[in-house]
């Protein structure tokens, strides 16, 4: 967590409008230390403000920072909050303003996340359930309280068969047992820990283990007490983990663990047990039940309409702009968010007027942001397609559109090929989220009488042909049933 009284002791800083921003994209090779030691050469050039990538904890080793694991930290791999502190110090003492970007839209869909592991863990019962915007209630039967994994290389009974699938000691509390295929590892429920580990407890005679298996048994109770239930699985899982240290209950896990990859049967029956269903990665675009980051699996979509998620995301840039570290915030991917306008309104009352407010927002040439936002502008889009046209010879036009036509045959102009590339996306990475929303309208013209007899291939082609023909990036409509 950063420290609250960082600007006072990195020195105040004059107050100073954007002129020109440098972004940094910040690597495990180019830090906060890295950035500080550009922050001379920055100001003479001219520069008024540093710009970061994402500063919170993301998936180890990413070279972006948008797979954020853990929004409340500043990222260890990048120095974490010392050398940020040291990067603040410098920058205002060059006179150097700091925006950074916030990821309220998505979390990194990893092991390293740990509130992503304890969904698949325990399922909608988790306490971060609700961060995550899943869909426990699809219409297909197998996937209700299921989140789908789609990962492994070929069908699931092919890969267990040829043993790529089993299920392995772990390490540490949440990780006692995992699934593991190739390097992935994923999550075994503490029911099917407990049933495995009484087994183990039985074959090693150990009356300690037994007693915790048993506690373990019981935490997935729907009726338990999430904070209660949290502290007996923990307690539970202290006392395995110490078990697990003895010589001879170690054996015993091996060999159970060796009995049970030989198992083809029990094996597929305890994985179906998970929260967790395991698939063929080919299935994700058409049956994926959470929402992503376009048609990124690995980057799982927030419900940030939910009031604990959008604190816990907006904490640490909150505190770092309260505390006088930065000057201003870049919102990225705007448009995912459910509702902007709430949403920016809120951040823009928690940060005041006075930081610069950004959004990465997708205008196409007619369009002008809403005049609901509270932001400062966007992040420059069109601003680059106006630098773009500018350094392109319109005279080249002519001679592209013949060498098109003779390449691919095709005797339809931009927005003929437009239309057809809007449908391929549409077909082929948003399969599943079509589904999703076709779901929805079935649902609303169930509840209404004049509509309830419109099938469902009519509302699917409907809503694709809206989608495709759609003038703009994004519609909004507010709680009020008015569009925005």
């Amino acid at each position: 967590m950063t420290d609250p009284d960082l600007h006072n002791r990195s020195g105040s800083h004059p107050s100073r409008p954007p002129i020109a921003t440098y972004r940094w994209q910040l690597t495990t090779d180019a830090g906060f230390d890295a950035a500080a030691a550009a922050a001379p050469d920055l100001a003479a050039l001219g520069i008024s403000h540093l710009y970061l990538s994402p500063v919170a904890e993301a998936t180890p080793g990413s070279t972006h920072g948008y797979d954020v694991v853990d929004p409340t930290r500043l990222r260890a791999e990048l120095g974490g909050a010392e050398a940020f502190e040291r990067l603040v110090a410098t920058a205002h003492r060059f006179g150097l303003g700091i925006v950074i970007d916030i990821v309220p839209n998505h979390m990194a869909a990893d092991a390293a996340n740990p509130w992503w592991w304890d969904v698949l863990r325990l399922g909608r019962r988790s306490r971060w359930a609700a961060t995550f915007d899943v869909d426990w209630d699809p219409p297909k039967g197998q996937l209700r309280e299921t989140v789908l994994v789609p990962v492994l290389g070929d069908h699931f009974g092919r890969e267990l068969e040829a043993g790529e699938l089993r299920i392995a000691r772990g390490r540490g509390e949440g990780r006692l047992l995992v699934v593991r295929y190739h390097e992935h590892e994923f999550p075994v429920s503490p029911a099917t820990t407990a049933h495995l580990l009484e087994r183990v407890a039985v074959r090693a005679d150990d009356d300690v283990l037994g007693v915790a298996a048993r506690v373990m048994a019981r935490v997935e109770d729907q009726t338990a007490d999430i904070g209660a239930r949290d502290t007996d699985l923990r307690v539970a899982e202290r006392t395995a983990l110490a078990r697990l240290d003895d010589p001879a209950v170690a054996a015993a896990v091996d060999v159970e663990l060796d009995e049970l990859a030989a198992d083809h049967d029990r094996l597929e029956a305890l994985l179906e047990q998970q929260h967790h269903r395991l698939a063929r990665w080919r299935i994700g675009a058409s049956e994926l039940d959470y929402r992503r980051f376009f048609d990124v699996d690995t980057l799982v979509a927030t419900r940030t309409d939910d009031d604990a998620t959008w604190e816990l995301l907006h904490r640490l840039p909150i505190q770092l702009v309260n505390a006088g570290a930065v000057d201003g915030l870049r919102v990225d991917h705007v448009d995912g968010l459910r509702d902007p306008a709430a949403h920016l309104g809120r951040l823009r009352k928690e940060v005041g007027d006075d930081p610069w407010l950004l959004v990465e927002k997708i205008l196409r040439a007619d369009e002008d942001l809403p005049e609901d936002w509270p932001v400062d502008g966007t992040t420059g889009y069109e601003v680059a397609e106006l630098l773009g046209g500018w350094l392109t010879d319109p005279g080249g036009a002519a001679m592209l559109s013949v060498a098109w036509r003779d390449l691919t045959g095709s005797g339809g102009g931009f927005e003929a090929m437009a239309i057809e590339c809007r449908r391929l996306v549409i077909d082929a990475g948003l399969a599943a989220d079509v589904e999703r929303v076709t779901d929805a309208l079935v649902e609303v013209c169930e509840g209404r009488r004049r509509h309830r007899d419109h099938a469902r291939s009519d509302l699917r082609l409907a809503l694709v042909e809206v989608a495709v023909h759609a003038p703009g990036y994004r519609s909004y409509v507010h709680p009020s049933g008015e569009p925005g």
